[in-house]
This record gives structure tokens, C-alpha cells and sequence, in this order.
């Protein structure tokens, strides 16, 4: 179980969202790009998590958690397409 948790976290690179935590562009360690179009710069893959709780008492509240995710191995930057305007665009929405 030990070795399974640690090859997750190794591997399976993802970011939580919070509001205190901004993206850079190190976050975006995938070496494979997955879009060929010469207009896409950067990939973002992220998604959302969600677990619920719920108690075998019928009268206690059901607990749902949802959060936001980013993974990092998924997602992909083309160093060679970063240039001036893509870096301050970048910088207002990763800020």
C-alpha cells in the first residue's frame, strides 16, 4: 500500500486548487504535446474531484467535498511558441 501511495504521488502530479496557490509555468511538466495545431501554446489538463460521505444514520447530513484539480503530467507548454504577448497574457490569468 506504502509503495502505491508513494508511486501516485511521484507520478500522478496534481495541484489542488487554492485561492492562495497561482500556477506557473513549471507547473506544466508534460513532455508530450498532444495538439498539433501551430496556434496552441499551452494544454491545460485539469478536472474536478468529488467524495461523499454518508452515515448509516438516516437522520445524519451527507457530507460532499468537490475540488478542483490541475495535473501537471498532463499538462504541456511549447517553450518554443512563449513569446512577449503570450507570457503577460499568461501572466494576468496565472496570477
Amino acid at each position: 500500500m506504502f509503495c502505491f501511495l508513494t508511486v501516485s504521488i511521484l507520478y500522478g502530479q496534481k495541484i489542488i486548487w487554492k485561492e492562495e496557490q497561482k500556477l506557473v509555468w513549471d507547473n506544466f511538466r508534460s513532455p508530450v504535446k498532444s495538439k498539433s495545431n501551430p496556434d496552441v501554446a499551452a494544454y491545460t489538463n485539469c478536472g474536478w474531484e468529488y467524495s461523499v460521505v454518508k452515515s448509516t444514520n438516516p437522520k445524519s447530513p451527507v457530507s460532499i467535498e468537490i475540488k478542483a484539480v490541475f495535473h501537471e503530467d498532463k499538462s504541456w507548454k511549447d517553450v518554443n511558441k512563449i513569446n512577449d504577448y503570450i507570457y503577460c497574457m499568461s501572466r494576468s490569468i496565472l496570477i
